[in-house]
């Protein structure tokens, strides 16, 4: 290895403790208390999208119930692969029968002196089926000093009968609240000059995966000079929200077909990341649904466009669902620079039955404005003939007895 070789940063910077894992606390918790109260099970399932620490909460697993936690030597021997009581497989290139069958010979052999061997199985949904057969009986009765660590991004494609020998943690996609107080402290530590905003675009951009975050920060610090704003970053992620977002929604209300297209064509020509301007398409109309949501933290950089559509849309939820609908399903599949998806969408969109905002929806409004309150008025007029009935009822009933008595 080089003498100048440097670990990326999300290597560098993984977490070594459960103290330092982000966004997954009631896991860490129930870990934590397992290990604590020695009530481990004998098999784990960590489930959830990819960037979001289930292999790294499997090492520190594995390295707290064998090490002390002053001894960072062999706290750290379990994230350099030379610990020989953690056996990683990756399922996606260990898939078949031979390699459980090796697998199940050496179980009951402890390597060294710690108090657990520790199996870490990543994608294991990637797994043959004879391969999971194999494993059933070994994963319901392991050894007392063999512990499972089962990790998937597809827990769907895991056979029912493994999820019943495991206890399953589902791991979420990081908050960007937690992404950004990361990043900022991965930013402060490694000298990267970058603005708040900065680091929050490229929370929302990583999707909650916060190894694709630490990524784009180191990316980011790269390729830029000086000090990182969101105008440097723009370009990097492949997609201008001000240049091409706002004005290519406003022509699609105004259901300008052969503008859209040239938009599409002229960004085509100029390279952009497809998926990545759907994305943030979707991200600028979830903004305008979420619009009088105080709570809601939207990306919109160009105020000018963004007023423009709420007058545009004028509260036509209908027009901007559909939009939402056809946009989203718009799959770019490998080739996220290819614009035929989209431009199906587009033509979809253009040629909807939904009519644009006008006098039109005005009358359509007051219709429905109108029936809704005929038929309050005659539930009313209703309730209350009722009412008067009932009492008249009771006045005659009251009547009579009173004369039956005298």
């Amino acid at each position: 290895m080089s003498i100048n070789y440097q670990a990326v940063l999300y290597r560098k910077w993984r977490p070594k403790t459960f103290d330092d894992l982000v966004g997954q606390k009631s896991i860490v918790q129930t870990l934590v208390n397992s290990i604590t109260n020695n009530q481990m099970a004998h098999a784990y399932l960590f489930s959830g999208p990819r960037g979001t620490g289930k292999t790294t909460a499997g090492r520190i697993f594995a390295a707290t119930v064998n090490c002390n936690k002053d001894n960072t030597q062999c706290i750290e021997s379990f994230f350099d692969g030379s610990a020989l009581s953690l056996i990683e497989l990756d399922a996606a290139s260990n898939r078949g029968i031979d390699e459980i069958r090796n697998l199940k010979e050496n179980i009951a052999y402890m390597v060294g002196d710690n108090a657990y061997k520790i199996y870490l199985i990543d994608e294991v949904h990637m797994l043959t089926d004879a391969a999971f057969n194999a494993l059933l009986k070994t994963l319901e009765e392991p050894p007392e000093h063999v512990i499972f660590i089962l990790a998937t991004t597809e827990p769907h494609k895991v056979p029912a009968t493994v999820h019943s020998r495991c206890q399953r943690f589902d791991f979420h996609k990081i908050s960007i609240k937690d992404t950004v107080s990361r990043l900022s402290e991965i930013a402060q530590n490694e000298s990267i000059d970058i603005s708040e905003e900065a680091l929050t675009l490229i929370a929302r951009f990583s999707q909650g995966s916060l190894r694709d975050a630490i990524n784009l920060l180191e990316q980011s610090s790269i390729s830029i000079n000086g000090d990182i704003n969101t105008e440097d970053l723009l370009p990097m992620l492949g997609i201008d929200i001000n240049a091409q977002c706002g004005p290519f929604l406003i022509n699609l209300i105004n259901n300008n077909f052969e503008k859209c297209l040239l938009a599409v064509s002229d960004m085509f020509n100029d390279g952009v990341n497809f998926k990545a301007f759907r994305d943030q398409l979707l991200d600028l109309m979830r903004a305008l649904l979420h619009e009088n949501n105080a709570n809601f933290q939207n990306i919109i950089v160009d105020q000018e466009n963004y007023d423009e559509l709420k007058q545009l849309l004028n509260g036509r939820i209908d027009l901007l669902t559909l939009m939402m609908k056809k946009i989203s399903s718009v799959n770019f599949y490998s080739d996220h620079y290819y614009p035929l998806p989209l431009e199906i969408a587009i033509a979809e969109i253009c040629s909807s039955d939904i009519p644009q905002s006008g006098s039109k929806d005005k009358e359509i409004i007051n219709k429905q404005n109108e029936f809704i309150s005929n038929a309050k008025d005659n539930h009313q007029a209703k309730t209350t003939a009722a009412k008067t009935t009932a009492a008249k009822t009771t006045a005659a009933k009251t009547t009579a007895a009173k004369t039956t008595a005298a």
